[in-house]
């Protein structure tokens, strides 16, 4: 008995870790609804998707706040977007741009739906993005942002790393429920022996 109470010790110390490391990405939620300052939750100053002189933006077009979107070029390969995966930052966009009206065209790794993950700098360009935006896009100038993850110290964040916080988790037991489970086996195990 004692084996089993340091497992399940050990067991709440490790989902006690895991949880605490969780803490500081923070996730929100948007949608269609939310496309303005005054809808709940209101979407953030920086993000005001668009069609202007022919081009697709996130924001814009003056862009007159502080927010920056990483951009990676090289290559031949422009992009702002990816599925999820990061990108090689070496450059950065102010307007966001992602696509063009005028041949109907989405540029810059962005494409219809959902799939649409992009780094972005709320405070200026600091070569520091600690958030991630996911974005859904129609193909003809419209869209959406669908969520945004960030950090809460404002540190780096990773559009790999900000898909998987924003990613609806698959439910898995938990470490203390599997243990118990384990632990319940064991005793039953040693009745029958006892018996």
């Amino acid at each position: 008995m004692k084996k089993l109470s340091s497992y399940l010790s050990a067991g709440i110390a490790a989902t006690a870790t895991l949880q605490s490391s969780d803490a500081a990405t923070i996730v929100t939620f948007y949608g269609p609804g939310a496309q303005s300052p005054s809808t709940n939750p209101a979407t953030p100053a920086g993000i005001s998707i668009g069609s202007k002189s022919g081009y697709n933006y996130l924001d814009g077009p003056l862009a007159k706040n502080k927010t920056f979107f990483a951009f990676s070029q090289g290559n031949g390969a422009y992009r702002l977007f990816t599925a999820g995966s990061d990108l090689n930052v070496n450059a950065f966009s102010a307007y966001g741009i992602y696509g063009t009206s005028l041949k109907g065209a989405l540029l810059y790794g962005a494409q219809s739906g959902s799939a649409n993950y992009a780094n972005i700098s709320f405070n200026g360009y600091d070569n520091v993005y600690e958030a991630v935006g996911q974005f859904y896009l129609d193909g003809a100038g419209g869209g959406y942002l669908v969520a945004l993850a960030r950090n809460n110290d404002n540190s780096a964040l990773s559009i790999s790393a900000g898909k998987t916080a924003i990613d609806p988790a698959v439910p898995e037991p938990s470490a203390i429920a599997l243990l118990a489970l384990g632990a319940g086996g064991m005793a039953m195990r040693r009745r029958r022996k006892a018996a």
